[in-house]
């Protein structure tokens, strides 16, 4: 589950997981956006447009075929929100796991 950014090295490794679930409001790329602009530009004064390029938000790479479901992730007002958040996020996770536990190929 990607919850906040996941670029670089870590995204290349969720990549070959069985699923990638991210928070609405994650972002996920290969290389961050800044990384990018100093690669295409030469400056990294060009990342909010690397990151357009990239199209880095939850809902872009969804679309894109690269992340397996959109968790939605309310904005924390309270203690008592975040608690009920993280036991709706520890949920879809664990169904997530059974469900890949059951698929034929596995070993365990």
């Amino acid at each position: 589950m990607i919850t906040g950014e996941g670029g670089s090295g870590g995204a290349l490794a969720l990549a070959v997981t069985d699923r990638v679930l991210i928070l609405e409001n994650a972002i996920y790329s290969v290389i961050p956006p800044e990384g990018a602009a100093a690669i295409m530009w030469r400056d990294t004064a060009h990342k909010e447009r690397a990151a357009a390029a990239l199209r880095v938000t939850a809902q872009e790479v969804a679309s894109l075929g690269c992340v397996d479901e959109i968790i939605p992730s309310r904005r924390a007002a309270s203690t008592r929100i975040m608690r009920r958040a993280w036991r709706c996020w520890a949920a879809r996770l664990e169904s997530t796991w059974t469900s890949s536990k059951r698929c034929p190929w596995r070993l365990c």
